[in-house]
């Protein structure tokens, strides 16, 4: 295989018909769109960016409407909106990238095992973002507690066995999902939180799926596709 592919012998067979498993990673671009690739994962088609940016749109909209209805009457100031906004659009964005084919190639290649956990870590910059906001309701034992549940999940996830990445991966999503519901419970508008923050970062983001492609798709059309 030529330089246009990084592990170019990543094809798998014995897919399901008319799919194929490919951790072929195309070569990241030079120049600014080469740092993009390197954060978003290189080889992302049209279809995805197409697809994605929909998907992204539909969901934040929906978000603003739930966040706007719970907060009912309330009067957030500039920085609490502007925060959430900043928040929400990563937060969304961030689920939906880190499922992309491109994502998993990347963030998934060998050696990633570090960078992933850093990764994880610089989140927590989230949680005490969140228990600033007096909008947020949030406080000094949810933010610890908070810390420490995606610290432990990501820890486990990250070192467990392949066979059971994805599964311990739902089932922490859950725990951590249901924790913040019952005992770590924040104000109506930002209950959405945690649903957003877990998924993009254990499930999403930890979890090593398959890319799956069409089985007749080569190389170099689905970079163009």
């Amino acid at each position: 295989m030529t330089g246009q592919t990084i592990e170019a012998e990543g094809v798998e067979a014995g897919s399901p018909p008319g799919v194929r498993v490919d951790w072929r990673i195309p070569q990241p671009r030079p120049g600014l769109a080469g740092a993009v690739d390197r954060f978003f994962g290189p080889g992302r088609s049209r279809r995805e960016n197409l697809t994605e940016t929909a998907a992204h749109l539909l969901v934040l909209a929906l978000l603003a409407a739930y966040v706007i209805r719970q907060a009912g009457g309330e009067n957030w100031s500039v920085v609490e909106v502007v925060v959430t906004a900043v928040i929400a659009v990563d937060l969304v964005g961030g689920v939906l990238t880190n499922a992309t084919n491109p994502a998993k190639r990347w963030y998934h290649r060998p050696g990633r095992r570090n960078p992933r956990l850093g990764f994880v870590a610089a989140h927590l910059a989230y949680p005490v973002v969140v228990a600033l906001l007096p909008a947020a309701g949030a406080d000094l034992a949810w933010l610890v507690a908070n810390a420490a549940l995606l610290v432990a999940a990501a820890v486990v996830i990250e070192f467990a066995a392949v066979e059971v990445k994805r599964l311990l991966a739902v089932a922490l999503y859950l725990a951590a999902v249901l924790i913040n519901l019952t005992w770590l419970p924040v104000a109506a508008a930002y209950a959405w939180f945690p649903l957003f923050f877990y998924l993009k970062l254990l499930v999403c983001f930890l979890v090593p799926e398959a890319p799956l492609v069409r089985a007749n798709l080569t190389g170099s059309a689905r970079e163009q596709r």
